[in-house]
């Protein structure tokens, strides 16, 4: 874990302090890294807990990093927000008993509706395929590209749109990072604020 957590850490310092002296208006913000830290894992349950939420240790050891807090929500939260609060009522509580209390929740407030009970919901409402043994709702979308597509055409559908100048921020960050033979391998909505 330490090497591959080292080079996660000092990739992403790379990043931040490329992406702060090219920064232009209109680009996005990458969050600065402050600390990394390699932790020892000290019982079987702490193992197995991690396990579950999908983080890997190698060696009785998980890299840790710590970055600037940037406010906002990942692209992914805010999909599945708008997929359930504009889901047509009838069609969504079929699939998930208390789909009208999530759904008020998002209403009134958003913040209060966790990211897994937002997947669960997901899950649910567009009847997305099955887990493997010990798989959650995230890695059960994320397994699948044709389980993503299915939320994204869902999206769609409800006739809901991606404010373009995310993707425009996106785009302007990306090609600073590209132009200085940087490449992000791990670029993907739930890593997108």
């Amino acid at each position: 874990a330490s090497l591959a957590a080292a080079r996660e850490a000092e990739n992403h310092q790379k990043v931040f302090d490329l992406v702060e002296a090219n920064y232009e208006e209109g680009m996005a913000r990458i969050p600065e890294p402050h600390v990394h830290a390699e932790l020892d894992i000290k019982t079987d349950e702490l193992k197995e807990k991690l396990e579950t939420a999908g983080i890997q240790s190698h060696s009785g050891k998980v890299g840790m990093m710590m970055m600037d807090y940037i406010k906002g929500i990942d692209l992914m939260t805010h999909v599945y927000r708008e997929v359930i609060k504009n889901l047509p009522e009838d069609e969504f509580i079929l699939n998930l008993p208390d789909a009208r209390m999530i759904k008020e929740e998002l209403m009134n407030n958003p913040d209060a509706v966790d990211f897994a009970r937002l997947e669960e919901a997901i899950v649910f409402a567009l009847n997305i395929k099955g887990p493997k043994a010990g798989e959650d709702f995230e890695a059960r979308i994320r397994r699948d590209l044709g389980n993503r597509k299915l939320v994204f055409d869902a999206f769609q559908d409800l006739g809901l749109t991606i404010n373009p100048e995310i993707l425009d921020r996106i785009r302007k960050t990306v090609k600073v990072m590209n132009d200085n033979d940087v490449y992000h391998n791990d670029l993907h909505e739930r890593n997108v604020m």
